[in-house]
């Protein structure tokens, strides 16, 4: 194994560990944040504020293009005039299942 791939082996490693601990933390915020709205709900507080937080609770409401019901109901010529090209790059890390 050459030593870029020793690097590569180590930066994925690390990246893996440190993802499986943002999704650890991101479960644990999101717990109490429906804690938080249960108990604003349940005491009906819109606002709450302490020495070092305001709290609102507010029902939010949208409007979002139907891409999907825009590109049926149009021709594909049509559709293409409202189309934007984008790119990015991407670096996907999967880990490999393991053989038995």
């Amino acid at each position: 194994m050459t030593e870029q791939n020793i690097k590569i082996n180590h930066l994925i490693k690390k990246y893996n560990d440190v993802n499986g601990q943002i999704k650890e933390l991101k479960e644990q915020l999101d717990v109490i944040k429906s804690d938080v709205s249960i108990e604003m709900r349940a005491n009906e507080i819109e606002k709450y504020n302490n020495d070092e937080y305001t709290l609102t609770y507010t029902k939010i409401s949208s409007k979002r293009f139907d891409s999907k019901t825009f590109k049926e109901s149009v021709s594909e010529e049509e559709y293409n005039k409202f189309v934007k090209k984008s790119e990015y790059n991407k670096i996907s890390i999967t880990k490999n299942k393991s053989e038995k």
